[in-house]
C-alpha cells in the first residue's frame, strides 16, 4: 500500500468522529476492499503492519474491553492486517475460551479468495487478556509469514499461544528457529494442533524449558527425533507440562521408548493425556512407572495402565499427582480404595471425574446404589490415607448422602488442606437435595479437621446461610492454624509478636481470641519490652 493512502477510508459512521483519535493513528485506507457492499456490516480498517511484533501488540490492544466487557468500539471484529498480497489476519472474538474455540471459516463479505480460515491462533497475555485472530489467506505459504512473526512475541507479554491449522493436517510451517524462539521461556504455554511436524521441527518442541500440547497432531519420522532429543536432556532441566490429546504423535516403538524415558528420568513434571482410540493408543502399561509429579489420564484407552498404576499408589512409587475420569470395574474401584490406605503411599493430589464402570448394568445397582458404592470404597481409603493434601471430585450428579460420605472420610485426616467439590445437577434430582443438612454436615467436619482451610463446593450443593454461618468461621481458624505452625518457627519473639498484632486486627472475635490464648507468652514478652521504650501501638 502507497504511502498516499494515509487517510482513513471508512463508510457512513455516525460514531466515527468520536472514535477517531483513538484509532487514526494506527489505521490506513483500505483500497483493496473498496467494492465491497457499502453498509455498516461491512466496514472495514486496516492495521499498518511494519512487519515489527510492536505492531501486533498494538493491533491486538485496539480491542480491549471495559468492565461490562462490552468491545469499547462498535466494528472491532472487522479490523484486520495486511500480511502481504495474498493473506491477512482478523480479530475475532467469541464468548468460550481455549483451543476448542469454533471458528467461523466462511464470510461472505470477504473476496473468495480469502474466505477461507487457514490458520487460527490463540494468545493470551500475561495481563490474563485472551485474543483470538483468524489468518485469512489464499495458501498456507502465504499465511505462513504471520505465525512465524508471532514466534517472537517477548515472554513478559505472551503468556501462552495456540495454534491450529483448518481444513485438513498439513505440514507445521515453522522452522526450527521458529520452534525454539516459540518455546525460550518456562512460562509461555505452547498449543498445537492438526499439524505434522518434520524431524527438525519436532526435536525443538522437546529441547525448550515450556509446556507443550499436542492436539491430533504427529511427527513424520514416528517420533524418533523427539525421543532422541528427549534422551539429551539432563536433571535438572524439565518441561512443566506435556499435553497429548486425541492423536498419538508417536509410533508404537517410540511411545514405548518416549514412556521409559519418562521412568528413567524426572525430566517432565506435569503428563496430560487424552484418548478414546484404544486400538491407537495400546501398549500403555508403561505409563504406570513415569517419573512425573502429576499424571492426568482422560479416556477409555488407559485402562490397561490403571491396575498397574494402582499397584505403584500402594507402593508409594507412582506420580504424586493422579487425575483421571475413574476405574472400569468394581474390583479396580476397590483395589484403589485399599492403595489409598496403604502406609507407603505417597499421593498428594488426587482428581477423579467419573464415578462409574464399564458395565454398570451388569452391576445390579442403579446410578444412585453404585455411586454410593463407589464412594464408599474411596471413603475407606480416605479414613486411613496419610499423605493426600488436594481432592477435587467432580460428579455428573450428586445423590442424597453423597458427600456426607465423603466428609466422613476425611473428617480425622492428617494432611488433607484442600477439598473441591462440583457437580452437574440432572433436573429430575433437584428437589431430593438438602443443602442445609449438608452444610451443617460441612461445618462439622472442619470442626474436627482443623487442617483442611481450602474448601470449594459448587453454589447448589450447599446452603449460603449457613455456609456464612458455620463453615467460613472454620476456614477461617484452620488457616489461621496453618499459619501458626510456621509462624511458630521465627525465632525472634518481638517478630512474632509483630506478625501476630498483624492477624489480630484482620480476624473475627473467634479467632482472636484463639490467637490470645496461643500466644500468651508471646504478647506478654512483647507488652514488657513496649514498656521499655519499643515503638508499635499494634497493642
Amino acid at each position: 500500500m502507497s504511502d498516499s493512502d494515509s487517510d482513513i477510508y471508512i463508510e457512513d459512521d455516525p460514531s466515527f468522529e468520536e472514535r477517531a483519535p483513538e484509532v487514526q493513528p494506527v489505521l490506513q485506507a483500505v483500497e483493496k476492499l473498496r467494492h465491497l457492499p457499502r453498509q455498516k456490516l461491512h466496514i472495514f480498517q486496516e492495521f499498518q503492519l511494519t512487519r515489527s511484533l510492536e505492531s501486533v501488540k498494538d493491533f491486538l490492544q485496539l480491542f480491549q474491553f471495559s468492565d461490562d466487557k462490552v468491545p469499547k468500539q462498535e466494528y472491532d471484529a472487522f479490523r484486520y492486517i495486511w500480511i502481504n498480497s495474498n493473506a491477512f489476519v482478523r480479530y475475532f472474538h467469541i464468548e468460550q475460551c481455549g483451543i476448542e474455540k469454533s471458528v467461523m471459516r466462511l464470510d461472505d463479505s470477504f473476496p473468495a479468495v480469502y474466505q477461507n480460515v487457514i490458520y487460527s491462533v490463540v494468545l493470551q497475555t500475561t495481563e490474563g487478556k485472551e485474543y483470538q485472530i483468524d489468518v485469512h489467506a489464499s495458501s498456507y505459504i502465504a499465511a505462513a509469514e504471520f505465525l512465524s512473526l508471532i514466534c517472537r512475541l517477548s515472554d513478559d507479554w505472551c503468556s501462552s499461544l495456540s495454534m491450529s491449522c483448518y481444513f485438513q493436517i498439513k505440514l507445521c510451517p515453522l522452522s526450527e528457529e521458529d520452534i525454539r524462539a516459540l518455546r525460550s521461556n518456562d512460562i509461555r504455554e505452547t498449543v498445537f494442533r492438526f499439524f505434522v511436524f518434520n524431524p527438525k521441527q519436532a526435536a525443538a518442541l522437546v529441547s525448550s524449558p515450556s509446556s507443550l500440547c499436542l492436539h491430533d497432531c504427529s511427527c513424520s519420522d514416528g517420533g524418533a527425533s523427539m525421543v532422541h532429543s528427549l534422551r539429551l536432556l539432563k536433571e535438572p532441566f524439565h518441561i512443566p507440562k506435556i499435553t497429548i490429546r486425541t492423536q498419538k504423535p508417536f509410533d508404537e516403538e517410540n511411545w514405548n521408548l518416549f514412556l521409559g524415558i519418562l521412568a528413567d528420568r524426572k525430566i517432565v513434571h506435569h503428563l496430560n493425556l487424552t484418548a478414546y482410540d484404544t486400538a491407537a493408543w495400546s501398549s500403555n502399561v508403561l505409563l504406570s512407572q513415569v517419573q512425573v509429579k502429576d499424571l492426568s489420564l482422560t479416556g477409555n484407552a488407559f485402562e490397561d495402565c490403571k491396575l498397574p498404576l494402582i499397584e505403584s499408589i500402594r507402593t508409594g512409587v507412582g506420580p504424586l499427582g493422579i487425575h483421571m475420569d475413574g476405574f472400569g470395574t468394581l474390583a479396580m474401584w476397590k483395589s484403589f480404595g485399599e492403595a489409598l490406605r496403604s502406609p507407603e503411599c505417597v499421593l498428594q493430589r488426587l482428581t477423579l471425574y467419573k464415578w462409574d464402570v464399564v458395565d454398570a448394568h451388569d452391576t445390579g445397582f442403579d446410578r444412585k446404589m453404585l455411586q454410593a458404592k463407589l464412594i464408599s470404597f474411596v471413603k475407606d481409603g480416605l479414613l486411613k490415607n496419610q499423605s493426600l493434601i488436594d481432592i477435587d471430585f467432580s460428579f455428573a450428579e450428586v445423590f442424597d448422602g453423597d458427600l456426607e460420605m465423603i466428609f466422613d472420610g476425611v473428617r480425622h485426616h492428617k494432611a488433607l488442606t484442600k477439598m473441591t467439590l462440583t457437580t452437574r445437577i440432572a433436573s429430575q434430582d433437584a428437589d431430593a437435595f438438602e443443602s442445609v443438612p449438608r452444610t451443617i454436615a460441612l461445618g462439622h467436619m472442619l470442626e474436627n479437621n482443623k487442617m483442611i482451610r481450602d474448601v470449594n463446593l459448587d453454589e447448589c450443593l450447599y446452603d449460603k446461610f449457613v455456609w456464612r454461618k458455620v463453615v467460613e468461621p472454620m476456614k477461617e481458624r484452620n488457616g489461621v492454624l496453618g499459619f501458626m505452625k510456621k509462624f511458630h518457627n521465627i525465632p525472634d519473639e518481638m517478630i512474632r509478636a509483630w506478625f501476630l498484632c498483624s492477624l489480630l486486627e484482620k480476624k473475627s472475635n473467634t479467632v482472636v481470641y484463639m490467637l490470645l490464648k496461643m500466644n500468651s507468652d508471646v504478647l506478654s514478652i512483647y507488652v514488657g519490652r513496649r514498656s521499655k521504650g519499643h515503638d508499635n501501638d499494634r497493642l
